[in-house]
């Protein structure tokens, strides 16, 4: 059993726990309808694609409201037996590649949208593969932070993932990998990472959606117009159809749920 694989196991036995109407970090998500977004994204790649088709988005909103009302025993183990064996996402190194950080950000997105939820506990296995992945992804993710990021792992590493901006230093984010990762996803409020770095920094870094990942759909949630359709105020059409990618494929819709008091340590520097 590869590690993506061990991972998709934890996050189904999560989903049982939970139960199918339990809420998810992902804003407007129960954990069955997050479970119907796993399925679709591996077994349904005309719903997928239709996503980013506007002519074609009913078909897939229909696929996947089918996959909300079905039997959620039936949900699960259709997420817990994987891909289809001609998927690329059944071989094993892609399984890896693109399925671990997706079934550990959403393995907490169900654990800790209940309150006072904590966890789920990584192995040093999952911590070294998020800490590749924090460096091979965090330079795009935070590369519009209007300060420079340092990611510090105490005992695994660290990286410097921007550069300081002009008029601004850096914030040195500290923490395990796995909390890094969720930090850098845009779900900061439920990520234990301490901030450290001069308050007007912190607080930059604090203030906007994170460069790419907003764009993909995990920033703010964005304003409805009169016909219903999701546009952040003066978005360019490339950048919305990158949002829309990223719903469908990273999974949360709109915003994270509000966190609880004090999951995020307390900014460092002077006050």
């Amino acid at each position: 059993m590869n590690l993506a694989q061990q991972r998709r196991a934890d996050l189904c036995d999560a989903a049982l726990r939970a139960g199918p109407n339990a809420p998810t970090l992902c804003a407007g998500w129960t954990v069955r309808e997050l479970l119907a977004h796993l399925v679709v994204r591996e077994r349904r790649p005309d719903a997928l694609a239709a996503e980013m088709v506007p002519p074609l988005r009913g078909h897939g909103a229909r696929v996947q409201e089918a996959l909300v009302g079905s039997d959620f025993d039936d949900l699960v183990a259709r997420v817990r037996s994987g891909p289809p064996p001609l998927s690329p996402m059944s071989w094993s190194r892609v399984d890896d590649a693109v399925n671990t950080m997706e079934f550990v950000l959403h393995h907490v997105d169900i654990v800790r949208a209940s309150p006072g939820g904590s966890g789920p506990v990584f192995d040093e296995a999952t911590q070294q593969a998020m800490l590749t992945m924090v460096r091979r992804v965090g330079r795009l993710l935070f590369r519009q932070a209007p300060v420079g990021v340092v990611v510090l792992a105490p005992g695994r590493g660290r990286a410097a993932l921007r550069r300081p901006t002009s008029g601004h230093g850096s914030v040195i984010l500290t923490g395990d990998p796995v909390e890094l990762m969720v930090y850098a996803s845009g779900r900061r409020e439920h990520a234990a990472v301490q901030v450290s770095g001069d308050r007007d920094d912190t607080e930059a870094l604090a203030a906007p959606p994170l460069g790419l990942w907003a764009r993909l759909g995990h920033g703010p949630r964005h304003r409805r117009r009169a016909d219903g359709a999701s546009r952040s105020p003066a978005t360019p059409a490339r950048h919305r159809r990158a949002q829309r990618l990223g719903q469908v494929v990273a999974g949360c819709q709109g915003e994270p749920v509000p966190g609880p008091g004090g999951r995020e340590a307390q900014h460092g520097g002077h006050g």
